[in-house]
């Protein structure tokens, strides 16, 4: 059985980051591209020549962050990035001269089964580099121990009803409405990532969900700008309370119609267990740990200590009444010793280390073709393109055909594949030299 990717947030103590320009940012770029925000609104940021490293065990990784390239000479860009797996160069994505999060850096698949080592090797003239999570598939055999993992639109256990639609490809979405999907999970917690297509209407509209056939729960589509002419990715939809860990039932309706913003979904990060839970477990040192495992004796040891300071202040009254009656039978005492002095440490004054920004305080995946940015072009009526036309250094424009929903087709469990158009989903990523 395929495992589904981990995403490891910019924070995630794994990731070493190695050099003295690495800070953390706390949500600065969220408000910039149609990308949508950076993921737990953290990213790391660094303006010098510095590097990442993350050991694991799987068959794949990608690394996302946000593009803000400088256009030096129409032909290269600061700053310059390559990722390595195991000292070998599996390149960087082609360089895209806007500013947009979520942007896939590198990746690379079908990795041996085993234990592998990514760097992240960054050449900058002064323009911050940004990293933001990073999405590893773990080899079959390895112990899950994430907090998060991706559950993908095309997932069996996502089940739709017949007038869900794929979406080019990207995604799978719908009009009808009451239009209803379901998806049976274990865990404690997810949340539901669309987008909107600029290409299909996009006023505001809603839907509902429920958990394990509970009370609704409305949530909003705000649609686009009425000026807008981008598509927008990555969009949070709605996240879920935090629930029970354990098996639960998502249902989703939409409540729009032909004449507002479809649901779409993308992807879902699930929360597969309690981050709070893990940690507890390991942070109680073995002296605090819960009297349910370790039945002390503690009314024999409440006794033993009253019944030895009793001895000890006995004793202290014995010595005082002694040495007072010695006072008085001697005329003359001689003088104690002079106290002896303690010279005070005569070594230099140690300074405070200095804390790294980049040392981690505590994983949105979509580029338009899923796993390249390279393929990928929106244009609206007014000639603006959005996705990733830009990406060549000629900026060259490339016509695509505008979505559209096809008819409905009979019931399915799961969404028909590129129903639409196959926008070159498994291409390799275009890749250009650091040096």
């Amino acid at each position: 059985m395929s495992r589904k990717a981990i995403v490891l947030d910019d924070s995630d103590p794994r990731i070493r980051y190695v050099g003295q320009g690495w800070f953390q940012d706390m949500g600065s770029q969220d408000e910039f591209g149609t990308y949508g925000q950076t993921y737990n609104r953290t990213s790391h940021g660094t303006k010098s020549n510095d590097s990442l490293v993350f050991s694991f065990e799987g068959t794949s990784v990608k690394l996302f962050g946000t593009t803000n390239l400088v256009d030096t000479n129409s032909t290269r860009y600061d700053p310059k990035w390559e990722c390595f797996v195991d000292k070998v160069s599996i390149g960087a994505t082609e360089p895209f001269a806007y500013h947009e999060n979520n942007w896939l850096l590198c990746e690379t698949s079908n990795l041996p089964v085993g234990a592998h080592e990514f760097t992240l090797n960054i050449s900058t003239g002064g323009t911050t580099f940004w990293v933001d999570y990073l999405h590893y598939t773990p080899s079959p055999s390895t112990s899950d121990t994430s907090t998060i993992v991706v559950v993908e639109n095309n997932d069996s256990a996502i089940v739709y009803d017949s007038s869900w639609q794929s979406l080019a490809g990207l995604a799978n979405a719908t009009s009808t409405q009451g239009s209803q999907v379901t998806f049976n999970f274990t865990g404690s917690k997810l949340t539901w990532y669309g987008y909107v297509p600029v290409e299909l209407p996009h006023n505001a509209s809603s839907g509902t969900y429920t958990i394990d056939g509970g009370s609704p729960t409305s949530f909003a589509l705000h649609g686009l700008a009425p000026y807008d002419g981008t598509s927008t990715y990555n969009q949070i939809f709605f996240t879920t309370p935090d629930l029970p860990e354990g098996a639960h039932s998502l249902h989703v309706t939409y409540d729009g119609n032909s004449q507002l913003t479809p649901l779409t979904l993308d992807y879902i990060y699930l929360t597969t267990r309690s981050p709070q839970a893990t940690s507890n477990s390991t942070s109680l040192p073995p002296h605090l740990t819960s009297s349910s495992t370790h039945h002390s004796p503690v009314g024999a040891i409440v006794g033993g200590t009253i019944a030895g300071v009793a001895v000890i202040l006995l004793g202290l009254v014995a010595f005082v009444w002694w040495r007072r009656k010695r006072k008085t039978t001697h005329a003359t005492v001689e003088p104690r010793d002079a106290p002896q002095l303690v010279a005070p440490f005569s070594g230099a004054a140690s300074q405070p280390s200095s804390v790294q920004p980049s040392s981690p305080l505590t994983p949105p995946l979509f580029a338009p073709t899923r796993s390249t940015n390279s393929s990928r072009t929106f244009t609206s009526a007014s000639g603006f393109v959005s996705g990733i036309s830009a990406l060549s250094p000629t900026m060259k424009q490339r016509e695509a055909p505008a979505a559209s929903m096809p008819a409905p087709s009979a019931s399915q469990n799961q969404p028909p594949d590129d129903s639409l158009e196959d926008m070159s989903r498994n291409e390799n990523p275009p890749r250009y030299s650091a040096s």
